[in-house]
């Protein structure tokens, strides 16, 4: 049986992932100072208007961007499905569209990425799905199957953690700013 404090320990390790994920882009080899100095040319309102000029409908799900964002937050259903215990579903939403917010306001003002409304629609969907997929594995695999596909997942989670963080550290150097005054 999957436990809460399983659950909760998974979690933590996807979060450290994800945290790793949106802020260093996984690409320790093209440094985010490139990408904080353009978009840091601009001041917080033309950022926010880039932002809703760039949102159209009709292209929001084009793109490998779009998919992608909605793996990387198809977990929270999970652990939202998990860790809660009443209106999973509805605490989840706003959980994962609040969650997707605050890292999408921290890219506008840190300039580690761009804040897209995209992302926003891309990341909430992802829980969405994610949430959807795993009740219906509940019902169709059985509590055992279900606790180790978890238990591999959060292996997954916590392989990935560890690797970012240790990739990070080996890796600081290209990050400090007497690096690009040489």
């Amino acid at each position: 049986m999957i436990t809460r404090k399983r659950a909760f320990i998974s979690c933590l390790f996807y979060m450290i992932c994800l945290v790793w994920i949106i802020s260093f882009k996984m690409n320790m080899e093209t440094p985010i100072f490139e990408c904080m100095y353009y978009f840091g040319q601009f001041t917080i309102e033309e950022r926010l208007a880039m932002t809703f000029s760039t949102f159209k409908l009709s292209e929001l799900i084009n793109g490998i961007d779009f998919f992608v964002n909605m793996c990387f937050f198809m977990p929270v259903g999970v652990y939202c499905f998990e860790l809660l215990k009443k209106h999973k579903f509805i605490k989840g939403l706003g959980i994962a569209f609040l969650l997707s917010l605050i890292f999408e306001i921290i890219q506008l003002f840190t300039t580690v990425g761009f804040f897209t409304i995209n992302d926003l629609v891309s990341n909430t969907l992802g829980f969405v799905i994610g949430y959807l997929l795993y009740l219906l594995l509940n019902k169709l695999l059985s509590k055992k199957t279900m606790y180790y596909i978890f238990n591999i997942a959060t292996i997954f989670f916590i392989v990935l953690a560890m690797y970012g963080v240790v990739n990070t550290v080996a890796n600081i150097e290209i990050y400090s700013l007497d690096y690009y005054l040489k």
